[in-house]
C-alpha cells in the first residue's frame, strides 16, 4: 500500500546494556529513516556525523536519513524509526535540530509508549493510529524549542562566566575570535577560562565556537550561491582550508560531499 503517511519501522525500549554489553562504543551506521530516541539516562554519549551529544534524561535525539550516528555507551532510550515521503512532513523533519537538550523525559514518554503498543502493525487501522500517533510526537517535539546552534539548557547556568562567554561566541562566531578573546570579554585568564569552560560544560570552548561555526556553515551550504570560500570568510574560519578541516572531523565529511547530499535528498 502505497501512503504518504509516517510508516514506522521500529518501536521500542533500545538497552545499550542488552545490546552491546562489552561494548563501550557502538558500531558507526549509516541513517536509513527517520529514528526519534527519547533517553531514560544520564550516561553515555551521542556522535551525530561526529557531533558528541551528552546524552542525560529528557534529551531528545532526531536522527535524518544519510546521517552517520554511533554512541558512547551504556544508555537506555525509548525510539520510533519511521519513514515519510509527505513534503510537509519531511519540511518539519527537516527544520529539526539532531539533538535537543532538556528534560523532556514527562512530556513526550506517552507518545512512545503508545507506539509501542501499535508495533508489531497488524491492520489498517493500526497503521493509521501509529502515523497518528508519530505526527502527534512532532508537533509536540516542534513546540519544544528549535535553534539552529547548539542548545545551552544542559550546561550549568548558575556560572554567569559561562553564559557571557556563550552568549558573546553566539553573536561574534562570525569574526576570528579566538579564545583569548573570549576570556579577555570575561575578564578572566585563558587557561582558567579554559578549564572553568570545560569542566562545565564538558567541551573545550573553541568545540563549543566551531560547533556554532559548523552549524552556521551547513545552512549556507544548502545555498547554491555560496562558494566554500565564502562560507569560511562568513562562518569566522580562517581558511578554508581550516573550514574544510573542521567541517569534516564534526561531520565525518567534507563540505563539498555535504553539500552533494543534501542536493541528493532534495
Amino acid at each position: 500500500m502505497q501512503t504518504n503517511l509516517p510508516i514506522v519501522t521500529a518501536s521500542g525500549v533500545f538497552d545499550s546494556q542488552k545490546e552491546y554489553p562489552d561494548n563501550l562504543l557502538s558500531p558507526k551506521r549509516s541513517v536509513t529513516a527517520f529514528e526519534i530516541e527519547l533517553f531514560e539516562t544520564n550516561s553515555g554519549t551521542s556522535f551525530i556525523d561526529g557531533v558528541p551529544h551528552e546524552i542525560k534524561r529528557g534529551n531528545l535525539l532526531i536522527a535524518k536519513p544519510g546521517m552517520i550516528r554511533n554512541s558512547r555507551l551504556p544508555f537506555r532510550c525509548f525510539f520510533i524509526h519511521f519513514t515519510t515521503n509527505d513534503p510537509a512532513i519531511l519540511s518539519l523533519l527537516n527544520k529539526l535540530p539532531a539533538f535537543i537538550d532538556g528534560d523532556h523525559y514527562e512530556k513526550l514518554r506517552g507518545y512512545f509508549s503508545s507506539s509501542q503498543l501499535l508495533f508489531p502493525l497488524d491492520t489498517l487501522g493500526m497503521l493509521i493510529q501509529q502515523a497518528r500517533n508519530v505526527l502527534s510526537l512532532l508537533c509536540a517535539i516542534n513546540t519544544i524549542s528549535f535553534s539552529g546552534y547548539p542548545n545551552r539548557t544542559s550546561y550549568q547556568k548558575n556560572d554567569a562566566i559561562i553564559e557571557l562567554a556563550m552568549d558573546f561566541m553566539i553573536k561574534n562566531y562570525d569574526k576570528p575570535i579566538r579564545v583569548e578573546d573570549i576570556a579577555r570579554y570575561c575578564n578572566s585568564s585563558t587557561s582558567h577560562f579554559h578549564k572553568r569552560f570545560l569542566a562545565a560544560t564538558g567541551i573545550t570552548p573553541n568545540q563549543y565556537l566551531n560547533q556554532l561555526r559548523i552549524a552556521a556553515a551547513k545552512k549556507m551550504l544548502n545555498m547554491q550561491s555560496f562558494s566554500l570560500a565564502q562560507i569560511a570568510e562568513q562562518t569566522g574560519f580562517s581558511t578554508q582550508s581550516y573550514f574544510c578541516s573542521c567541517f569534516k572531523k564534526f561531520c565525518g565529511i567534507t563540505p563539498k560531499a555535504y553539500r552533494q547530499k543534501m542536493q541528493y535528498r532534495l
